[in-house]
Order: structure tokens, then sequence, then C-alpha cells
């Protein structure tokens, strides 16, 4: 039995430039309870414990192959061991419905689903502007030579990544009355839509009744 400590997690997805990060920042802002992790800094912890002899992206193959389970226990333990005094654990960015369905076998009520989205065009157009300025997380540069064909050339080859991981599956996750999750049919959505169409003010707000209403209730 793993130890979650009665933690509550919350993980993240959606297509690219969405807004999943800039929607992370301001709930690790506004709820001082919420601690965020990244999920490939987590596995890449857990491959240098492992002291394996194979590279990461055999050791990561193999693991899940091995004993899919027990891989996600391993990680939900060290997220719960990097949240220090933190109730809740924010996580991105997951796109495989399949795992989703792992994690909540293991965490049953503990475990939130938040998918962001926005159509194609304002997701392009609100990159284009994100790295046409200087970030106020990172030291990255605003780079003005950037053009926005070439912003919509990298949006669709992502897209086309995260669409063959079953990204598109990922808002159809049900919980049937027998509490087995599937995709597609009858029972309560495990998974809670946002569609960022909205000002940076209501998309707060979204954000505040997704915890509010889901996460702290």
């Amino acid at each position: 039995m793993i130890k979650l400590q009665n933690k509550k997690f919350i993980f993240v997805a959606g297509p690219s430039e969405s807004g999943k990060s800039s929607g992370i920042n301001y709930i690790v802002s506004a709820f001082q309870m919420v601690k965020h992790l990244k999920i490939r800094n987590i596995f890449r912890e857990l491959y240098e414990k492992s002291s394996s002899s194979m590279d990461y992206d055999a050791w990561y193959a193999e693991e899940l192959r091995r004993d899919f389970r027990n891989h996600w226990e391993k990680y939900l333990e060290l997220a719960v061991f990097r949240s220090e005094d933190k109730d809740i654990i924010i996580m991105d960015t997951l796109y495989n419905p399949e795992v989703a369905m792992v994690l909540y076998d293991i965490l049953a009520n503990q475990l939130h689903l938040l998918y962001i989205d926005a159509p194609f065009n304002v997701r392009v157009k609100r990159e284009y502007e994100r790295l046409r300025k200087d970030s106020t997380f990172s030291d990255r540069k605003a780079d003005l030579s950037i053009t926005l064909e070439d912003v919509s050339k990298r949006t669709t080859a992502k897209d086309a990544k995260k669409l063959a991981e079953g990204i598109d599956n990922y808002p159809k996750l049900v919980i049937r009355s027998d509490n087995s999750v599937t995709i597609g049919g009858e029972g309560r959505s495990l998974v809670y839509v946002i569609n960022n169409t909205v000002s940076e003010e209501d998309f707060h707000k979204l954000l505040n009744s997704f915890m509010n209403d889901t996460v702290l209730c």
C-alpha cells in the first residue's frame, strides 16, 4: 500500500498553448496549499534513483511494459515526498487517458483531472503574442522574428504528438455506476473541462470555480 497522506492530486492536460501553464501559475499563486510539480522531473528523479544501466528512454519503456501500475505508484510516492507541507499537488502534463484510468484506480476521490481547451487559432495567436514578449517566469527573451506561420507549424506538430497519445479521448473519461472508468458512455465525467476562450480575468474565475467547487469541497 502506497502512502499518500490524504493528499489531493490535480493532473492538468489540454492541447498545446491552451493556457495550461498560466492556469497552473494562477492556481499556485491564489491557493497557498498547492504545490506544483512537473511530471517529467519526477520521472527523471525516479530514473536516477533506479541506478539503471539503461538510458532514460529505454528505462521508461521497460518500466511501463513491466508493471504500469507499480510505475505510477512509485511516481505518486515520490510526488508526495516532494510536496513538502502542501495538501494539494498539481502536475503537468498528462495526455494518455489510460494513465488517467490507472491513476483513478489508485487515488479514487483524491484525483482531480483538469482539461484546459481552446480553438487552434486562439492558441496560435496567444503563443505568437507570448513569444514576442519577455517571459515573466523565466529568462526567456522576446523573439521578434517569429511569425504566425512559425507558431502555427509548431502547434500543429505538438498537437499531432498529443493526438497520437490519445488526448482527444481524455475529456471523454467517465465514471460508471460500478466505479469503473471508461472512455465515453453513461456516467459522471471524471474530467473538469475549461474552455479558455475568455479574458484572463474570466479564466481566473473559472479556475477559482474548479478549485472551490471540485477540489476543495
